[in-house]
């Protein structure tokens, strides 16, 4: 599989299934466009890793930044 692109078809199917989720359990709209951002801000911060091989140690080196 090719490294992460933010408009990559398994990622955009994966943002889609996100916010449905989240439709689902009652969150806000505002919540969910914040969310997502987040998410998508966190993919590109980790380019070029492939998104399905981002391990714990990605995601707490992004929220230290």
């Amino acid at each position: 599989m090719s490294t992460t692109d933010i408009t990559s078809p398994e990622l955009v199917q994966c943002l889609n299934t996100m916010q449905n989720h989240m439709k689902l359990c009652g969150y806000s709209s505002g919540t969910i466009k914040a969310y997502t951002g987040q998410v998508q801000g966190f993919i590109r911060y980790n380019r070029p890793i492939n998104f399905r091989n981002i391990t714990g140690y990605d995601i707490q080196n992004h929220l230290n930044q």
